[in-house]
């Protein structure tokens, strides 16, 4: 039997982060709270082999798991994040499950206001020279790109993010505050 790894969050960056484990042989449990959800992407991961549920965060879902996999809108506060601590099951988030599956450095840019932007305009610099797409909360998930080759990873990370990183270590890493 392989080892159950729980994903919490049907948005992009839990869609791939469940996509990447599943691939990579766990035994993928995706929970999401909200009771509304797309029942094509709900339907698409489970022909993939992925356990879905949504509406809340149940007990069989949580039980088990070796470690969670959290997407960038789920504060580190919340109510599932302290069940898992009090579980003794290891929390972390996207960004940091597609780190520690790459060589890719990444380069990130976090802060007030300003990220997006500070995140495409890094991008393009270096792409000019280099092979250095956008992903984090600009919309593409790093772990949809960490098996294809690429020089850099320019990251748009949020302090939800950041919070849940343990052994993440960016090239570079930038703060933007612009007003």
């Amino acid at each position: 039997m392989s080892e159950k790894v729980l994903v919490l969050g049907l948005s992009k960056s839990g869609i791939s982060a469940a996509k990447f484990l599943r691939k990579k042989g766990y035994e993928v449990y995706l929970t999401e709270s909200k009771p509304d959800v797309d029942t094509e992407k709900v339907s698409e991961l489970k022909e993939l082999g992925i356990n879905v549920e949504y509406g809340g965060h149940s007990e069989k879902y949580v039980s088990g798991s070796s470690f969670a996999v959290t997407s960038p809108g789920i504060p580190p506060k919340s109510e599932i994040i302290r069940k898992l601590y009090e579980k003794n099951i290891p929390v972390i988030s996207e960004i940091e499950l597609a780190y520690k599956n790459t060589k890719t450095p990444f380069i990130t840019i976090t802060g007030t206001n300003g990220k997006t932007t500070t995140t495409a305009l890094v991008s393009h610099i270096l792409s000019r020279k280099y092979k250095a797409p956008c992903c984090g909360n600009i919309g593409v998930p790093p772990t949809s790109l960490i098996d294809e080759y690429n020089d850099y990873l320019v990251c748009e990370i949020s302090s939800y993010q950041a919070a849940m990183t343990k052994d993440f270590k960016p090239l570079i890493s930038c703060w933007t505050n612009f007003t």
